[in-house]
């Protein structure tokens, strides 16, 4: 039911397991809980409301860890593209 769908994982909810947004004002990710009924983890700790995250950062959804290399940042986010410094 989301965006992303990882298979073959039967730890992870049908519903939406969790939200990873790009906050542009302050270059910053965050990781959070959505309508699923698992937990999830950042970095070996449960996330119960939306967490800051980094580069490098793994997130742990049901068995599967995924790590977070963020694109957007100062030099590019999606929104405007290219900048050249």
């Amino acid at each position: 039911d989301g965006e992303i769908v990882i298979q073959g994982d039967n730890q992870i909810s049908r519903a939406k397991h969790a939200v990873i947004s790009y906050y542009a004002k302050r270059d910053t990710y965050f990781v959070g809980p959505a309508e699923g009924r698992n937990i999830i983890e950042l970095n070996d700790e449960p996330v119960f409301n939306a967490t800051e995250m980094k580069s490098y950062d793994v997130i742990t959804v049901g068995s599967t860890k995924l790590m977070l290399i963020g694109l957007c940042g100062k030099r590019f986010n999606w929104a405007e593209g290219v900048k050249h410094e």
